[in-house]
Parts: C-alpha cells; structure tokens; sequence
C-alpha cells in the first residue's frame, strides 16, 4: 500500500463517506456573520458527527493539536481573490505540498473552473495534484 493509498482510505474510513465542514469562506467573502471566529466555531462542533474540516491554511497554527487531531483536516490550496476584486477565470493554486505537509492537512481542496479560460485551470490542477499525489496527499478538486 502506498502512502496515498493509505492516506485516501483514511479519508474514507466512514463506511466509504466523507463529511466535512467548510470553513474556508473567509478567504473571499471575509468573516461571515456567526462565523467570525473560525477556530471557536469548529470547536463548537467538534463532537458532531463530521469527518472533519476544510480550513485556510493560516488557521492551521492555531488549531488545539489534541483537539483536532482526529479529525481529518482539509486545506484550501487556490485562491479566486476576494470580494473587492473581479472574479476570475480559473483559481491559482498556491500551496505547494510540502507547505500542506508542513501545516498538517490530511489532504488538499483545489478549485477548477470549468468553462471559459479552463485549458490554463486545468492544466493548472492536474499538475499540482501529481505533486501533491507524489507525496501522498489526497486532492480534493471542486
């Protein structure tokens, strides 16, 4: 068994489902009203019946290692800018593997906009994901 074979099983280790919770809203839209701290909030829920979380990878340092550490974490490897800006055609990605190794993610959420400029967004996804795959790190692409 490989490393991301092991790694993509665990992600799975819920009869085959994966529930998470997406705490990344902030990266665009800013804090949302009720969810302004975003560590307090996951806490709040940890005891749910969720797998675990997708997060920025700036709140990862801040997060309780012995409260988080069964859970799986999920970060947020693109970027579509903010909301002061213009939407754009594809979404960057601007973690590299290491940097979610580094962090402690379990695994990597990438977005691929499909339609329009999508030759660069998915040249774009497909090459990071061998990255990260070459490292064990499962890809999570919406």
């Amino acid at each position: 068994m490989t490393c991301l074979e092991k790694n993509v099983r665990r992600l799975f280790k819920n009869k085959g489902k994966l529930f998470l919770v997406a705490l990344d809203h902030p990266q665009y839209f800013g804090p949302l009203p009720g969810l302004e701290n975003t560590i307090e909030t996951a806490e709040r829920i940890l005891e749910a019946p969720l797998d675990g979380f997708i997060f920025n990878p700036g709140i990862f340092s801040h997060l309780d290692s012995e409260k988080f550490f069964p859970k799986i974490l999920i970060v947020r490897g693109s970027v579509s800018g903010s909301k002061f800006g213009r939407l754009p055609s594809h979404h960057p990605v601007f973690l590299s593997a290491e940097g979610a190794l580094k962090i402690g993610a379990d695994g990597v959420i990438l977005m691929m906009i499909v339609g329009g400029n999508d030759v660069e967004s998915i040249c774009s996804v497909g090459k990071k994901i061998e990255e990260f795959h070459g490292l064990g790190l499962p890809v999570i692409v919406e």
